[in-house]
């Protein structure tokens, strides 16, 4: 996984000319870009030249909507779908289904009629590619602030702990998560 930002992004936003700091500032970024990726359940960049490959468990009675895990979707390659766990799987026509773009799923058709998937585990296997090639602005700038506040944070528990010697910081607590930064990530949090 690539960071969501450059080193040479996060030191033109913070106006950084140095390299002193650059192993901890590079350290810093790949965890947020982890803690980001894992608040909003979305790798953002990693899924645009790769097929995503996901398995849908369908519980009994079927379901009329499959959501996506990976946004904002860039093509479907494949659906198939099987009637019974025994079955071999039947790749759909793109007919067949119709994505529904505001909520990022997909419902089966058959002629004009929306139908529900069939159910079982393993079911349907959707192949897709999904995601950013360039990230949005908004999200790089939320990386980057969330990037500062634990870059701050990293220097407030250091000068507090420098007589121990026991350096900490939790990158994985979204309790702490400025409010400003919050709402960005929000806005591109998958529900799935």
């Amino acid at each position: 996984m690539a960071d969501l930002i450059t080193l040479d992004d996060y030191k033109a936003f913070e106006a950084i000319n140095g390299d002193k700091e650059d192993i901890r500032l590079t350290e810093t970024i790949g965890s947020v870009s982890a803690l980001v990726r894992a608040y909003c359940n979305n790798s953002f960049t990693d899924f645009v030249s790769v097929d995503k490959v996901q398995v849908f468990n369908i519980p009994r009675g079927g379901l009329e909507d499959l959501y996506l895990k990976e946004t904002p979707l860039i093509s479907i390659t494949s659906v198939a779908e099987r009637t019974s766990f025994s079955a071999s799987y039947n790749t759909l026509n793109s007919s067949d289904y119709y994505y529904i773009l505001d909520s990022d799923s997909l419902v089966r058709m058959k002629g004009d009629f929306q139908i529900k998937w069939p159910e079982g585990p393993g079911s349907v296997i959707i192949t897709y590619k999904a995601g950013y090639l360039i990230l949005p602005e908004d999200l790089k700038l939320a990386v980057a602030n969330l990037c500062t506040h634990y870059w701050k944070e990293y220097f407030k528990t250091a000068s507090k702990n420098i007589a121990s010697s026991s350096l900490t910081t939790t990158f994985n607590n979204t309790s702490d998560m400025p409010g400003h930064i919050k709402r960005v990530l929000d806005l591109y949090r998958s529900i799935l």
